[in-house]
């Protein structure tokens, strides 16, 4: 099992012991090798930045190496982020944080630059981005 979530293998995660799944050690083992493995992480880990910036940087790599295609829906779908704990995923101090890591110019990148750059105490200008860009709601903090 734990060569399996050292070695790429990120869905292995789902299989292992709710230990193993809050084991800070292991957890970054594996993300850094398959950044979908945050996916099965405990929630106390996917609320942990450097567990999700681990993650975020195979995720990069993957960009770089030409893993994903330059498809929105790839990027979504295994954009780290979206795996992580709602307290960090509408944390726009973290997203400031992600925003300097992430080199590559995606779409989801001006996402997330558009997340941080929003007032989110006004209704209607939150209202008219999520209007434009379905995405945008996943940022968003519950208490609008």
């Amino acid at each position: 099992m734990l060569t399996a979530l050292s070695e790429g293998d990120g869905h292995a995660l789902e299989y292992a012991s709710e230990a193993l799944r809050a084991d800070k050690e292991v957890v970054l083992a594996t993300v850094k090798s398959d950044c979908t493995a945050l996916i099965f992480a405990s929630d106390a880990l996917r609320a942990d930045e450097e567990v999700v910036l681990e993650a975020l940087k195979w995720w990069e790599d993957g960009l770089e190496h030409g893993l994903y295609h330059q498809k929105w829906d790839m990027w979504e779908e295994h954009f780290p982020v979206e795996y992580a704990h709602p307290s960090l995923k509408c944390n726009q101090v973290f997203l400031t944080k992600v925003l300097r890591n992430m080199e590559q110019p995606t779409e989801i990148r001006s996402l997330i630059s558009l997340v941080v750059n929003t007032d989110f105490s006004n209704r209607e200008n939150v209202l008219k981005r999520i209007y434009h860009n379905r995405y945008f709601l996943g940022y968003t903090p519950e208490a609008l």
